[in-house]
């Protein structure tokens, strides 16, 4: 009786150690949903990009979504080291080289957002 009611607290200890140790960021930009804290290390339109990602979410779009958009090069930390990811920067926005963003490394649908440093 007492080794089952030991192994009920202790899963409840796991339980609350691993929920305490998932990252979520300003509430809403999860790391296990792929979320990163990450600074631009360069913008410009496809062709114009002098240091393309590791990650480049270029491939597969369309000769005139490459044509006219923005891109974005994002360098973050990932597990273990430092890496980058090329993603579109969406319309109206303003992002330049060392703005501090959110980058989402698992879906390169998913829009930069801006972050306080």
């Amino acid at each position: 009786m007492k080794h089952r009611y030991l192994c009920h607290i202790a899963l409840i200890v796991m339980a609350l150690l691993s929920a305490a140790c998932s990252t979520v960021y300003e509430g809403k930009y999860a790391r296990d949903d792929g979320w990163r804290r990450g600074t631009i290390l360069e913008v410009a339109q496809s062709a114009g990009l002098t240091q393309p990602g590791w990650r480049d979410c270029r491939k597969g779009l369309p000769a005139e979504s490459l044509a006219v958009g923005q891109f974005a090069t994002v360098e973050f930390f990932g597990s273990h080291r430092v890496s980058t990811i090329t993603v579109a920067v969406q319309e109206g926005t303003n992002f330049k080289r060392n703005d501090h963003v959110y980058v989402n490394i698992v879906d390169c649908k998913a829009a930069l957002e801006s972050r306080l440093e």
